[in-house]
């Protein structure tokens, strides 16, 4: 598969978790995952999107990916990262990653506790491609724990 392993693993996951795939329009996000109803609805016109897309197939994996860890793991800056790599890394195999980029640092550099540079690059990132979608994004982002909050009974 063109889309390598993580590619691969996401595929699987939709195929064998009969994940529901559509478009919807969502305010900041480029797209999202509803847990309750097994899906991910990607912010795109239907009519304009194409399925080779390399970015496209980053957001497809990144939200497989958070369906995949569950909310408690996914609304988390850990969970985000683990997202955005696997994201990033299905888009390279289609679009190579420029290696001076936030983008092929996060991939190839960046641990699962290096969410305090992780926030950087999420908002240098934001500020130079989606405009204020992406400065409505960083403010809930920001929100999240950088791991999982214990539960109290």
């Amino acid at each position: 598969m063109k889309a390598g392993k993580e590619g691969q693993d996401a595929f699987e996951y939709v195929a064998l978790n009969n994940v529901k795939i559509g478009f919807h329009w969502h305010l900041y996000a480029g797209a999202y995952w509803d847990d309750e109803d097994n899906a991910l609805y990607i912010n795109r016109d239907a009519n304009n999107a194409r399925p080779d897309d390399p970015f496209l197939l980053n957001l497809i994996a990144h939200e497989v990916k958070h369906l995949e860890q569950g909310s408690t793991w996914a609304l988390t800056k850990a969970g985000e990262l683990e997202a955005w790599k696997v994201g990033f890394k299905v888009q390279s195999y289609f679009s190579p990653l420029d290696e001076n980029s936030p983008e092929y640092d996060i991939v190839h550099n960046l641990e699962i506790w290096d969410t305090g540079k992780f926030t950087d690059y999420v908002h240098e990132y934001n500020q130079t491609k989606t405009g204020w979608k992406g400065m409505l994004y960083n403010f809930f982002f920001d929100r999240l724990p950088d791991y999982p909050v214990g539960i109290i009974l």
